[in-house]
């Protein structure tokens, strides 16, 4: 149903065209969290369930950009696309830091690029093209519970955390068995549900951005993807949770489950 979600967003889009930044945006938003969702759908079918979720995290930061950029299209559409400058002036600053004694740009594109983040630069705080924290961007958008239950559980993979590591190893009497490969089913669930209801907000947000009622199947899909995540306790994003120390041996030795 999700894939069905997919098409006829993408026809409603090809209808309509594109005129303007925060349409851009969408039509990008679009193309990326289609793309990464058959990603995932690939990864979960050969075994690789956790880098799955990884995949699943961006396909949320994608629908949370978009959602914190429909709040207010005009200004921040035009922030996000001309974060650009910033990210290539960061990009070459730190090359030339990382190559001190090399010329990592030729002058002219240093003076274009230099020029174009002296246009900007005072338009950005923070790292990020928002000046917010992924967080305080979903609680805007009243989607800190899809916050919590996706990305803050999948950051623990994307960054290499000790909350995955048993994930990868599995502790025997005085020894560690490495999984290689494609490590055990248990994620299946989560990695392909949270992909899912993600790539349904993003569509959402990109029928939003066109000022488009979603189609029926968006809403569909959507109250299914929800209704099978169920509570925090049922099977689902919860117990994908507690898979990563499900065999970190005793308990001295497990990371905190706190965050």
């Amino acid at each position: 149903m999700t894939a069905s979600a997919i098409k006829e967003t993408a026809s409603l889009l090809q209808e309509r065209g594109m005129s303007s930044d925060p349409e851009f945006i969408a039509q990008f938003v679009l193309g990326k969290s289609a793309t990464s969702f058959e990603v995932v759908r690939h990864l979960c079918r050969d075994g690789f369930r956790p880098d799955a979720l990884m995949i699943a995290r961006t396909i949320f930061e994608n629908a949370i950009n978009l959602a914190y950029i429909n709040k207010r299209p005009a200004e921040r559409a035009a922030l996000f696309l001309e974060f650009e400058h910033v990210e290539e002036y960061r990009q070459m600053e730190s090359l030339k830091k990382a190559l001190p004694s090399e010329r990592v740009v030729s002058a002219e594109d240093e003076n274009r690029i230099g020029a174009e983040y002296r246009k900007v630069r005072n338009n950005y705080k923070g790292a990020s093209w928002s000046g917010e924290s992924m967080q305080s961007m979903a609680l805007e958008c009243g989607l800190g519970l899809q916050y919590a239950l996706i990305y803050r559980i999948a950051s623990g993979f994307v960054h290499g955390g000790p909350r995955s590591a048993h994930t990868y190893i599995e502790r025997q009497a005085g020894h560690c068995d490495v999984r290689l490969g494609a490590p055990g089913e248990e994620f299946t669930d989560g990695a392909l549900l949270s992909a899912g209801l993600s790539v349904l907000l993003a569509l959402e947000e990109v029928c939003r951005a066109y000022g488009a009622e979603p189609p029926d199947v968006i809403r569909t899909a959507r109250s299914m993807a929800e209704g099978i995540g169920g509570g925090i306790g049922s099977h689902g994003w919860a117990e994908m949770e507690s898979d990563t120390t499900r065999d970190a041996g005793p308990a001295g030795n497990r990371p905190r489950s706190g965050e």
